[in-house]
């Protein structure tokens, strides 16, 4: 299978509002994971009859920027990673009973009443 790419003259169609809707949306999901594309397409717009609203805006929006917004940010300084977290002090044993808990917690009920009913049995049939 042979990559699809935007071509000019589909791109020019989109930009100026032509182009029919399955091919619009097709070049909208490409254009979202190829950047090539997208580049042809944003020329072809700026190109356009919206290019010169496009460029007022962006002039107005940067006009409208504080100063110190618009700066450029600084890189980020490449620190080393945390240190682990300290092991659980609990044993493995103890940790998996705990978190079985929850799942056998209705059998374990149950089991702890039955042995209880059966010692108070015996019991009571033992004369105690």
């Amino acid at each position: 299978m042979t990559p699809w790419h935007v071509s000019e003259d589909l791109a020019q169609r989109y930009a100026s509002n032509a182009a029919p809707e399955p091919d619009a949306w097709s070049l909208e999901k490409h254009v979202e994971s190829c950047g090539s594309c997208a580049v042809r397409v944003s020329a072809a717009v700026r190109r356009g009859a919206a290019g010169p609203v496009l460029a007022d805006i962006r002039t107005a929006v940067l006009a409208a920027t504080p100063k110190h917004v618009a700066q450029p940010v600084a890189q980020a300084v490449a620190r080393p990673a945390p240190k682990a977290a300290p092991k659980p002090r609990i044993g493995f044993l103890a940790r998996a009973l705990w978190s079985a808990g929850p799942a056998l917690r209705g059998s374990w009920l149950v089991a702890l009443v039955v042995v209880a009913a059966g010692a108070l049995a015996l019991g009571y049939g033992a004369g105690f």
